[in-house]
């Protein structure tokens, strides 16, 4: 079960989610069958709460959301609540509840700061800066971008370095922004990642037509639309 596991959160990341929800159903099927298996089952829902908010099926999002904090907030499991924090970060942005979204991404981390005990800063350094910029808390989304330079977290992997160039160009002044938007987009380090490489195109468009660039921004935001659309990400 805990090998599925892997193979599952593997498929979400390169974007085969209608295996990654095959996978994650056998795996559950398999808990269910087993003795013992409750941490692992619980910690199934809670991905595919993540990839079910991803997708834009929210009821399953928000119902694996509650079973999961209704188990594992009892027993203090903080991995597992944090996982939830996350689903309800993915659901609060397919709604575009950015306000929501900003507040709750701060549950799991923090603005401007990054705890030493979470290692999966991948999973939430864009859901911040991306919910604060639209919510209007540019100066956190600043600070949270530049932490990450910061503390050097490109090192960390080719995907974390891809991502540290995205939200640096997020919060970037109009004039360095571009470089940076481009050494995200075509950083080898997110090529097997597309969701993250289509919300990075989106974030690029968006500036591009805050910018007036209307050409450009049509051309960057049918590529990442494309990318949604394969994924079937439908609320972005």
């Amino acid at each position: 079960i805990e090998g599925g596991r892997v193979v599952l959160i593997d498929l979400v990341a390169a974007g085969q989610w209608a295996r990654a929800e095959e996978v994650g159903a056998t795996c559950l099927e398999m808990a269910r069958q087993n003795r013992g298996s409750e941490l692992v089952r619980h910690q199934l829902l809670a991905d595919l709460g993540v990839l079910a908010a991803n997708r834009g099926d929210l009821e399953t999002a928000r119902r694996y959301a509650g079973e999961v904090t209704a188990w594992a907030g009892p027993r203090s499991l903080d991995l597992h609540l944090a996982l939830t924090r996350r689903i309800a970060v993915r659901v609060a942005l397919a709604e575009a509840d950015y306000e929501a979204a900003f507040q709750a991404a701060t549950l799991v981390n923090p603005a401007g700061h990054f705890p030493s005990h979470i290692i999966a800063v991948a999973e939430d350094m864009l859901d911040l800066v991306e919910a604060a910029l639209l919510s209007g808390h540019r100066e956190q989304a600043r600070a949270h971008a530049e932490e990450a330079v910061h503390l050097n977290l490109a090192e960390v992997s080719p995907r974390v370095a891809a991502l540290t160039l995205a939200i640096s160009a997020m919060t970037a002044p109009d004039a360095e922004a571009d470089e940076l938007y481009q050494s995200a987009v075509n950083h080898p380090g997110i090529a097997e990642f597309p969701f993250d490489h289509a919300r990075i195109l989106l974030a690029q468009g968006m500036w591009l037509r805050r910018g007036l660039r209307h050409t450009d921004a049509r051309a960057v935001l049918q590529v990442a639309a494309d990318g949604f659309d394969r994924l079937s990400a439908r609320p972005w």
